[in-house]
């Protein structure tokens, strides 16, 4: 079950479902949401133990107005270089390890490859500041290509892939 967010109307049945007595396990199938996400949603969002879909909206919408932006994506050397060496087909490993070899004494020009990962593979989402996302960088058919070759196991370079690693 992929994560999404509740949203505005989901949060209004959830309110009806919950004043109707509804187990929340029943109300988790109706609304197509993990039970626990259920749970979660009426823990952060109910005061004195009554949950009003209105107000969890608002609350919601505050929360995310109020979340920290990666300060990584304000670093434009440090995303220009990653960006380069990514169109270079370097791995997000191989990037973070490079950072630290050629960037030994400056701390702010590292980023692990978990971050690179996240902020432009998993997300693919643009970022204010840097012309667009990787994903954006690569369209066409060139793109759809490197797609298919991050997708699966094979997303390594050839070399990585054919690297025979010892027993044990």
């Amino acid at each position: 079950m992929p994560y999404t967010h509740f949203t505005k109307d989901e949060r209004i049945a959830l309110q009806v479902m919950t004043a109707m007595g509804l187990p929340a396990c029943y109300i988790a199938v109706i609304l197509g949401k993990h039970l626990s996400s259920v749970y979660r949603e009426l823990v952060w969002n109910s005061e004195q133990g009554l949950y009003s879909g209105e107000a969890a909206q608002l609350q919601a919408e505050q929360r995310r107005t109020q979340s920290k932006r990666s300060p990584k994506m304000d670093n434009h050397p440090l995303m220009a270089t990653v960006k380069a060496w990514f169109k270079k087909n370097y791995c997000p490993e191989q990037i973070g390890g490079r950072l630290k070899e050629e960037y030994p004494e400056q701390a702010e020009m590292r980023v692990s490859h978990e971050t690179i990962y996240q902020l432009f593979i998993r997300g693919n989402r643009p970022r204010p500041g840097i012309e667009g996302s990787f994903s954006a960088s690569t369209e066409g058919r060139e793109g759809a290509e490197r797609s298919k070759r991050l997708s699966g196991t094979d997303s390594r370079p050839k070399a990585y892939r054919s690297t025979a690693y010892p027993d044990g």
